[in-house]
């Protein structure tokens, strides 16, 4: 399974070294950005499942750049860390940049781990949950094709197991049909054998 990607946007290095040794057990590559400017070129890069962002930052704060992280990339899970008190910062953060969760600064280090784990994995339950929908979309639009033209979703293999196709199928059958398979009499020569035959003929000749 491919391991998620996680982004930790902070100027505060320190947050983000902690932070990445708090999820060093997780199944996630943890990627570090002191900047939004920084964290945009990752995010061109590559692809990231889960970002988490601070809120107060030197330039672009970390809010507008998780609005505009949800128009632009809206499957991206996106959380903000802030120090900030106001409500205003909460109510922002969810109608306008729709963030999956607020994590209060300073932070209880277990906490944070259990929050970002969680977060991961709803995100796998839906990837597999997409994975399945596309798989039962699939067998009922073959079901639903074969009803109409009976057989054409059969996949025919030879004896050895190999995949026919429309041709070789066709050959295959007129084969057997030319073959009595309840004639005792058929006797089944090996290549050695027809050339003895041959040579012998030769010789009589």
């Amino acid at each position: 399974m491919t391991r998620q990607r996680m982004l930790i946007v902070d100027d505060d290095q320190a947050i983000c070294r902690l932070v990445k040794r708090l999820l060093l057990r997780e199944e996630v590559e943890v990627i570090t950005a002191c900047s939004t400017a920084e964290a945009q070129l990752v995010l061109d890069g590559g692809r990231v499942d889960l970002i988490l962002c601070d809120h107060y930052m030197p330039g672009e704060n970390g809010l507008p750049f998780l609005q505009r992280i949800k128009k632009e990339r809206p499957d991206v899970t996106r959380v903000l860390l802030t120090g900030s008190d106001e409500a205003s910062v909460g109510v922002d953060a969810i109608n306008k940049a729709q963030v999956h969760c607020c994590i209060p600064k300073p932070f209880e280090s277990q906490q944070l781990r259990e929050t970002i784990r969680r977060l991961l994995c709803q995100r796998r339950g839906d990837v597999a949950s997409h994975a399945r929908g596309f798989t039962q979309r699939r067998l009922g639009a073959m079901k639903h094709l074969d009803f109409d033209h009976p057989g054409i979703a059969e996949v025919r293999r030879d004896t050895q197991g190999a995949i026919l196709i429309e041709d070789d199928f066709e050959s295959l059958c007129k084969t057997f049909e030319d073959w009595d398979v309840f004639d005792d009499s058929t006797e089944i020569k090996s290549h050695e054998q027809v050339k003895d035959e041959q040579f012998v003929k030769l010789l009589g000749s």
